[in-house]
């Protein structure tokens, strides 16, 4: 007669969540489209002041970010201009976001490394750290990924709920 704690062990074993993959670099079609977009703006320093729609800022925004991600951002950029400096950008002053909102820092390491966690949602993680620097939804249109939503770990989400 088998024991019945023998038939509840293997029962509790195999409802187990099966164990978080590691962060690992990009090795999925959704994760090479985050990265070549994380990548981009870690290079341009000038990135964040297009993509905030600052004054005398010159560029393009990559073609890959959502209309609904470009306005989120765009309106978290104009209320903490408004909060921190009466709704003007002030010479000398910070007064917009403190951080490029999309690497979710002020600095981007050498490398990235990712985990995907759902269908459309991937987490980077900077090296050497255990929790991930945000969580970014994707949405596939026309055969291409695009960046539609982050929620920085340690600051804000632009059109992502935590």
């Amino acid at each position: 007669m088998r024991h019945p704690l023998t038939a509840l062990a293997a029962l509790l074993l195999f409802s187990l969540p099966a164990a978080a993959e590691a962060p690992h670099p990009a090795a999925t079609p959704m994760e090479k489209a985050l990265h070549t977009l994380l990548t981009g703006f870690s290079r341009d320093e000038r990135s964040v002041e297009v993509l905030l729609g600052r004054p005398d800022s010159k560029g393009k925004l990559p073609d890959s970010l959502t209309p609904a991600l470009v306005q989120a951002m765009r309106a978290a950029e104009r209320e903490t201009v408004m909060r921190d400096c009466g709704g003007k950008y002030l010479e000398g002053m910070i007064c917009g976001l403190e951080y490029h909102p999309v690497l979710c820092g002020q600095d981007a390491p050498a490398k990235f490394l990712y985990r995907t966690v759902g269908p459309d949602r991937v987490e980077m993680f900077w090296p050497g750290q255990p929790k991930p620097a945000a969580t970014y939804r994707m949405a596939e249109a026309g055969g291409a990924w695009k960046l539609d939503g982050v929620a920085c770990t340690e600051a804000d989400s632009f059109n992502l709920a935590k």
